[in-house]
């Protein structure tokens, strides 16, 4: 759980979309530059108007998890994070019992003097019961209410990869916003949809998902960033960095993509902001093949992949340094609309500082 900033001021992005329109969340998603595709930013916007949950799929560095990440930045929520990880039970998604502990109280209720059924009725309570990270969502879903704060965003990554039963141990809160625990009195979560966490999932496969579990939400399809979507992140998300890097950051990584099949896991716009990031802070100016060789871990994750990106050392020299109209046309006009006039810089430099 990662708190919100109490000092701050908190958005309901749900009454923000009501009021304001779909213009409106876009625009404080890009103040924290996050720049979504006009689809799914619609998509967005009916999952919060209608109180409803909302599945990503699409590939890996499509901006799925970043997109709940930026949305509680941008409006100051608590952000809950549950992680698609292998092997995760049951009990650490939702929770459950501390077995122990209950023990321990029948134990010392039985030697007060309480009767043995009585003593171990009173142990199925909140304070023995240990809430999962998607669970205490809900819980603080339904405490925000009492401190009139926002809810909060709940982002269940990756979520194929959890088994099938605890997929479907999520449908109830999913759509109803609450859930019963059994032996526990009343319920984990909120009645009142108004005040349900904002539920965002991500998927890879959608294929790999119980049917129940996509029929409680929205889906959206995010599709790799073309090279213009591409040019306008890394300028939202590296605003330091200039014409150059970010026209070159763009030529390496479509070449990737399109022209070199023997590097199979594809460079995604989390690759891109670091790889800009990195040459940027380290004051780089002209990408050659030494150059690009000292930051190719920001591009590729598996031994083999890295190889081959080594091989084509000088290919990525070429692309970085070539002219592309439209790549260059939609980095002018990306400085252009953030007035910041192109510079020299955009012409071909002279020198390294790396």
């Amino acid at each position: 759980m990662e708190l919100r900033d109490s000092n701050t001021p908190s958005i309901d992005p749900r009454r923000l979309v009501r009021d304001e329109g779909t213009h409106a969340l876009a625009h404080i998603l890009a103040a924290t530059g996050y720049i979504p595709q006009s689809h799914t930013l619609s998509d967005v916007a009916l999952a919060l108007r209608q109180y409803h949950p909302i599945l990503f799929g699409g590939p890996r560095g499509s901006g799925k998890t970043s997109l709940g990440e930026a949305l509680a930045q941008a409006c100051n929520l608590t952000l809950f994070y549950v992680p698609g990880v292998e092997g995760l039970t049951a009990g650490e998604v939702l929770g459950n019992w501390r077995a122990r502990a209950q023990e321990q109280a029948i134990e010392q209720l039985i030697q007060n003097g309480t009767e043995p059924g009585t003593a171990r009725s009173l142990v199925w309570t909140e304070e023995f019961f240990e809430r999962g990270e998607f669970l205490d969502a809900f819980a603080y879903a339904s405490e925000a209410v009492q401190r009139n704060e926002p809810p909060p965003v709940l982002i269940v990554d990756e979520v194929e990869k959890l088994e099938l039963k605890i997929q479907n141990l999520l449908l109830q809160p999913l759509a109803r916003g609450w859930a019963n625990v059994p032996k526990l009195s009343g319920v984990v979560g909120v009645r009142d949809r108004e005040h349900r966490p904002i539920v965002m999932l991500t998927s890879n496969n959608l294929k790999m998902l119980s049917e129940p579990l996509r029929s409680r939400c929205f889906i959206t399809w995010m599709d790799l960033a073309t090279a213009e979507e591409e040019v306008q992140i890394l300028r939202a998300r590296v605003p330091q960095a200039g014409p150059y890097l970010i026209a070159a950051a763009v030529k390496i990584t479509q070449l990737i993509k399109w022209d070199m099949p023997q590097v199979r896991d594809k460079p995604g716009l989390r690759e891109s902001i670091d790889l800009l990031t990195a040459l940027t802070e380290d004051g780089v100016t002209l990408l050659t093949e030494n150059v690009i060789a000292e930051y190719l871990a920001c591009l590729g994750k598996e031994q083999k992949e890295l190889s081959n990106l080594r091989k084509a050392l000088a290919r990525l020299e070429d692309a970085a340094n070539t002219e592309h109209p439209e790549i260059d046309r939609w980095v002018e006009a990306a400085f252009v609309i953030t007035q910041q006039p192109l510079n020299s810089e955009m012409r071909m430099p002279q020198e390294v500082h790396a």
